[in-house]
């Protein structure tokens, strides 16, 4: 790689816009408190923790928020935008990106603790010094933003300890697991959580939240690389663009999504107050939209001959990201006019997030859609990665079996039906529903993605990183494919024990019931199914490379043993007497249909006749495959024996007529 000298200029612009983004965020977050009426808010109005609070609660939030947010940035840029060191240990930009991690990492479990002593306050109406280890531990462990900052705090205390200790790759992905982990959770603690919408609410701002950390944080990472490694900057920034644009259309589409559920109308948007900081919300991601697009178009063309420029408009750029931010978090403290104050609320209509549905019909479950924002973004998502990749190959020249582009689609489709459908309205309402899309996700879907071989398409039509030094995402499958984690979970046992254990788990310990009332858990609990039944399936029948497969004999002992514990579970849901979340069923207090044991009974029945229709298919699969195995092998004999006179036949004679002669 060519060397590229860093103008003393451009690195003083680094230092300032790095410096200047704390103190325009702050500016940004007292005006939003003061135009939104957010300063004055008391939570209850029990009482006043006076101005310290008032003022502390959305200081501490900015601070741990663009800690987070710094968190994320040296994350990828140790991981994707620096170079491999020696042996697979952390070159040095990489170890400065760690300890940047680290350092901000203990700064976000500072100001996630700080939060939680300002909300206790905030939620009691008193003083900060008024309160006591009783208060801030019931804030940490029963109220929901309580719990979320306990999560952030854990997260950055663990971010640190992988930050500082790391010597290799490994802990840092340990650790941006993690600042997800602590990134999240705060969306599921604010106004969203209270609308009547709220699980749309909240997964549309859980994704808002997390792809504006990752547009700002890289961002930041980039202006860090353009210090610290100014000849990587033409190479990363073209990455970086990539992701950039992803993270845009990700925050715009979810930004606007719900906006519109808080607001509900545009005379809302219009209003003063939440109204305005929507707006200046709004213009500043058309600004930041329109400052991408001229990178694009114009400074990455010349960076290599120049830097200043590039250097110049990011900078304008995490200013603008940096302002943004303060206005999120004074529009947070603001009371927002529209769907978000809700009355007249059933029990029901609040558990669910949606009112009561009727008696279930063939139309209500066909043409009744109320799609997951999550599952359906990213079967969108990976619907068009495929497509592009079967493009890209036969732009090249290479063929892609349509059959497997079919299969792909298909259990993308399914994968909708039981999140979006019909059936995923009925689904928390009646266990016998919940059952059928809990047999379509775990079972007939994984099979047809399967089939697909998403891996072997990705490492054919991924291209490979033009430089070694800096793996891309081809390079990152590969060492995913390799890694001590993909040779655990691809055992067979620990395959199967993930499946078919993940049923008695889920409906004997209660898990069950805490996926009804937590969103998150019930997006967790969906994509567990998806994705143990596509890993169990993966080294039964799939064709993609894995780290181990058994052979057919162990393969078809490995199916039966598993359908085996599959329908001795449900008909043990068949007859039992206990029903499982039995004080959510008692809180739904449905008004039709049959009572909640008499259906759970009829889940049981789904789960041992109609789940096993898949299962039959992939036996039948597996037969094929191994018949097909058979016929290659056997053409392979018989060109070996045609090349060489079947020697290895006339071996075998002769070693019988000495054994006769004996």
């Amino acid at each position: 790689m060519e060397t590229i000298d860093l103008p003393v200029r451009a690195s003083r612009r680094v230092s300032v816009a790095l410096v200047g983004v704390g103190a325009v965020a702050a500016g940004a977050m007292a005006w939003a408190l003061s135009t939104g009426g957010g300063a004055a808010r008391t939570a209850t109005g029990f009482g006043d923790g006076g101005a310290l609070v008032a003022w502390g609660l959305p200081a501490t939030r900015l601070a741990a928020d663009l800690a987070a947010v710094v968190t994320l940035g040296a994350l990828i840029g140790a991981l994707a935008f620096s170079p491999t060191g020696e042996d697979g240990r952390l070159s040095e930009p990489a170890g400065r990106f760690a300890r940047l991690a680290a350092r901000t990492g203990l700064g976000w479990a500072l100001g996630a603790a700080g939060q939680i002593v300002f909300i206790a306050a905030d939620l009691l109406g008193r003083p900060v010094t008024r309160l006591d280890t009783s208060a801030l531990t019931n804030t940490a462990l029963y109220v929901p933003q309580g719990r979320a900052q306990l999560i952030a705090m854990a997260a950055g205390l663990l971010i640190f300890g992988c930050g500082w200790l790391a010597l290799r790759p490994g802990p840092l992905v340990v650790a941006l697991g993690a600042t997800v982990a602590g990134v999240v959770p705060a969306a599921y603690t604010g106004h969203a959580a209270s609308s009547l919408d709220h699980n749309s609410a909240t997964t549309s701002l859980a994704v808002h939240i997390l792809f504006v950390s990752i547009w700002v944080g890289g961002l930041a990472a980039l202006l860090l690389t353009a210090r610290w490694q100014p000849a990587a900057l033409p190479l990363v920034a073209g990455r970086f663009s990539t992701i950039a644009l992803i993270c845009f259309v990700a925050v715009a589409a979810s930004g606007l999504f719900n906006a519109w559920l808080r607001v509900g109308s545009i005379e809302n948007l219009a209003g003063r107050g939440y109204g305005v900081l929507l707006q200046v919300k709004l213009l500043a991601l058309l600004v930041l939209g329109g400052i991408g697009w001229w990178h694009r178009q114009h400074t990455l063309r010349g960076i290599r001959e120049s830097i200043g420029p590039f250097v110049r408009f990011a900078g304008v750029e995490i200013v603008i990201m940096a302002a943004t931010v303060g206005v999120a978090v004074g529009l947070s403290r603001s009371q927002a006019p529209g769907r978000i104050r809700v009355a007249g609320l059933t029990r029901a209509d609040a558990l669910l997030g949606f009112p009561m549905p009727g008696e279930p019909s063939a139309a209500a479950l066909l043409l009744d859609w109320r799609p997951d924002l999550l599952f359906t973004a990213g079967c969108v998502t990976a619907a068009a990665a495929y497509l592009a990749g079967v493009i890209r190959l036969r732009r090249r020249g290479v063929a892609w079996p349509l059959a497997r582009t079919a299969y792909w689609l298909a259990g993308l489709a399914v994968v909708l039906v039981a999140t979006g459908s019909g059936l995923a309205r009925y689904a928390p309402v009646l266990f016998s529903a919940h059952m059928v899309a809990h047999m379509l996700s775990a079972m007939l879907a994984p099979i047809l993605l399967v089939l697909g071989a998403p891996i072997t398409l990705a490492l054919r039509a991924l291209p490979v990183s033009a430089d070694k030094r800096f793996p891309g995402p081809r390079e990152w499958l590969t060492a995913a494919l390799h890694s001590r984690i993909a040779l655990v979970v691809t055992h067979p046992v620990v395959a199967a024990v993930l499946w078919v254990g993940g049923l008695y788990v889920m409906y004997l310990t209660g898990a069950y019931e805490y996926a009804l009332r937590n969103h998150p858990a019930h997006l967790a609990m969906y994509a567990h199914f998806i994705l143990s039944g596509w890993l169990f399936f993966a080294i039964l029948i799939g064709t993609d490379a894995l780290p181990r497969r058994p052979g057919y004999p162990a393969r078809v002992a490995l199916l039966f043993v598993s359908l085996a514990f599959h329908a001795f579970f449900g008909v043990a849901l068949m007859n039992t007497g206990t029903v499982i979340a039995a004080d959510w069923f008692a809180e739904l207090a449905r008004p039709w249909g049959p009572d909640p044991l008499t259906d759970q009974r009829t889940g049981g029945g789904i789960a041992w006749a109609i789940g096993e229709v898949p299962a039959v298919i992939a036996a039948i699969v597996l037969f094929r495959q191994w018949i097909r195995d058979d016929e290659r092998e056997q053409r392979r004999v018989d060109r070996a024996a045609d090349r060489d006179g079947d020697a290895a036949l006339a071996a075998y004679n002769a070693w019988l007529r000495e054994n006769s002669g004996r």
